[in-house]
Order: C-alpha cells, then structure tokens, then sequence
C-alpha cells in the first residue's frame, strides 16, 4: 500500500482545540499518544502508526469510541479506561493491553473487541468470562488470542448480536452450543474452542447468517441444520 506524505509530530494537533473525532491511519506521525487527546475529543481512531507510543491518559475522558490497530508501541492499561466513562466502543487489536477485564465494569460498553494483543512482560491482559458477563450492554464481543477463559455459559444472558472467540495455549474456553441459544446472534465464530454439541442445534439458531466454526468439537449430520 502507498503511505501518505503527511509527517510530523502527534503534537502539532495541539491547536484543535474543538476536535471531536479523530482518524488516522498509515502517516508516518510520531510521539505520545497522550498528545492527541483533548476534553472535545469523542472518536479516536488509530490504524498502523508505528511511531506513535505511550498510554491513554486523562485527556481522553470524553472518548465514546477507541479503537487502535497495528500500534505494537502503545499500551493500554484496561485500568485506564475507568476515566473514560461515556466509552460505548472498545476496539483493540495488536497492541499491548495490560490488566483484566474485571476493571471495565463501570459503564456501559456495547461493542468490545480485543485481539491479538502484543506480548508485555508485565501485568498480562486477563480475560475471564465471567467478568465480560457483567458487561450487560454489550451487543458486540471479539476476543481472539486474548487469554480467554472460562465457560460462554457465562455469557448466556448477554444480548449478543455478534460473538467471535479463539483460545489460545494459556486460556481455555469450555460450553456447549446450547448455551449460546438465548442470544440473538447474527455471528458466530468459534476457533480452537472447546464449545461443542450436536450439529443440529444450529437449526435453532433463526437469526443467524455469518457461522465460523474451526476447530471445535460439533459433531453429528449437517440434515437438521436446515432452519439457519
């Protein structure tokens, strides 16, 4: 792909002060994610800026939207995104997230997502189920090579619209197909899980038109899953 020809440092924005969304993807910017942040701020979007290091802070407590990709440099401590009490969409993927997600119980998430996080040494990210269960708002959940762990019975009162899992060596997701039935799920993917049961429960599932099932253990024929 071709990379713009914008350069320069994160802290020229300075002077935006009323800036309310922010989308930057492929420029060869550089500094402190910190210094994009302002109180205006409610969108941050961040894909493949490699110079960009550091954490969120303070700055980016209005933020409704946060999603970052391809920034192995920044870290996000998920115990940080307690100052950030309006945040609906949390979308994170290959860069460090430290902490567990027990931390992210104090508002109203809707749409989480948290993939291949880059290895740090310290503070490793933990995502237990049954703490993405008190997440009650939650309609959008991807958590791929994200050390998930725990049963998606967990998540049986959710109202899941979409859900996507992988394990990996260090978590261990359990359940059954029939647990994920109460959802109204439009998605479903599943890899290197062992979430099982017969094929035919899939019949049952009449909102779904996106299934990914890759390594798990379903078994039986294929005949009475016509419903889908």
């Amino acid at each position: 792909s071709v990379r713009s020809a914008i350069t320069g440092p994160v802290a020229s924005l300075h002077g935006l002060r009323a800036l309310r969304a922010l989308n930057l993807q492929s420029i060869d910017v550089s500094g402190e994610l910190e210094d994009m942040g302002r109180p205006s701020l409610q969108e941050l979007r961040l894909l493949y800026l490699p110079c960009v290091v550091g954490s969120p802070g303070p700055s980016f407590k209005s933020l409704s939207t946060l999603m970052i990709k391809d920034l192995p440099n920044v870290r996000v401590p998920l115990i940080a995104l307690n100052d950030m009490p309006r945040l609906k969409i949390l979308s994170l993927t290959r860069v460090q997230v430290t902490g567990s997600v027990q931390g992210l119980q104090g508002f109203g998430l809707e749409h989480l997502v948290l993939n291949d996080p880059v290895p740090t040494t310290e503070d490793q990210l933990d995502v237990p189920l049954t703490a993405v269960q008190q997440m009650r708002h939650l309609f959008t959940l991807e958590l791929v090579n994200a050390n998930v762990h725990g049963d998606v019975k967990s998540l049986a009162n959710l109202s899941l619209e979409y859900l996507s899992l992988q394990a990996t060596s260090s978590g261990h997701i359990t359940g059954t197909l029939h647990d994920l039935l109460r959802m109204p799920l439009a998605t479903l993917r599943l890899q290197d899980c062992h979430v099982g049961g017969p094929m035919g429960i899939l019949g049952n599932f009449r909102a779904l038109y996106d299934l990914q099932l890759v390594n798990v253990p379903v078994y039986g024929s294929l005949h009475f899953t016509r419903g889908l």
